[in-house]
């Protein structure tokens, strides 16, 4: 009877240090593991996150610079090496027909320009389109080297590569090529 009457008041007592100290630690451990977990899951995010935006402008620049191309005149294509790649290829659009002859609009140029700073990007820039002495951008997010013009005969493969920061600090690149088929 005495032994159970000990057991009792050393339960009505409370738990002890040790038993504090235990629970404590598992608590902490636990934190640990879904903080570690939170982290990761944030980073995984961040850089899904930019390599959506970085997928986006690389489809909506070919596909920008691909309108601008398809209406170039196939005899009045300049700017090419004697392999038949460009970095700054010159062109007049098609703009019409006069007596069965097409029309010629201005000279285009389609080139890469350096733009403004970005982490992790040695040469940041964006493609420019300049006709009739206006400049405006058809590509942002492009690096250095990031745009090619392939010719073949009337077809031109367009290479394109852009990037986009992560809010880990991360760049991360996309890369997409299209062929046109000039008409005119």
């Amino acid at each position: 009877m005495m032994r159970s009457a000990e057991r009792s008041q050393r339960r009505a007592r409370g738990v002890s240090m040790l038993e504090t100290t235990v629970a404590c630690s598992v608590l902490a451990s636990m934190a640990l593991a879904v903080g570690g977990v939170m982290n990761s899951t944030q980073g995984l995010a961040s850089r899904t996150h930019a390599e959506l935006v970085a997928s986006e402008k690389n489809r909506r620049g070919l596909e920008h610079i691909a309108d601008i191309l398809r209406s170039g005149s196939v005899g009045s294509l300049s700017g090419f090496s004697g392999f038949g790649v460009a970095t700054a290829p010159q062109f007049n659009p098609v703009v019409g027909m006069a007596a069965g002859a097409p029309t010629l609009g201005p000279a285009t140029t389609l080139q890469w320009q350096a733009g403004p700073a970005c982490n992790g990007v040695a040469n940041p820039g964006q493609i420019m389109m300049t006709a009739a002495g206006v400049t405006r951008c058809v590509a942002q997010n492009v690096p250095s080297g990031g745009f090619t013009v392939t010719q073949s005969g009337s077809s031109l493969r367009i290479h394109l590569q852009t990037y986009a920061p992560s809010s880990n600090g991360e760049t991360v690149y996309a890369t997409g090529d299209t062929t046109v088929a000039l008409r005119n």
